[in-house]
C-alpha cells in the first residue's frame, strides 16, 4: 500500500507541474499519459521531461500516445 501511495503522489506532482507549465488544466489524454504509468523509473523520466519542456513541446509530449 505504501508503494501505491508513493506512485500516486509522484503522479500528482507531475500533473501539477505540467498544468502549471502549460497554464491550463490538462486534457483527459494528457492526464492519462501520466496516470497510466506506475513504474518509478518511468515516472522519474516523465517528471524530468515535464519539468524542462513548456508550451507546444510539452503538449506534444503529453499527447504522444
Amino acid at each position: 500500500m505504501a508503494a501505491q501511495a508513493v506512485v500516486r503522489n509522484f503522479q500528482a506532482a507531475i500533473l501539477a507541474i505540467a498544468a502549471a507549465r502549460l497554464g491550463r488544466p490538462l486534457s483527459d489524454k494528457e492526464h492519462a499519459f501520466v496516470t497510466r504509468r506506475e513504474g518509478l523509473i518511468a515516472l522519474e523520466s516523465i517528471h524530468d521531461v515535464v519539468s524542462t519542456l513548456s508550451g507546444l513541446q510539452l503538449e506534444q509530449y503529453l499527447n504522444s500516445e
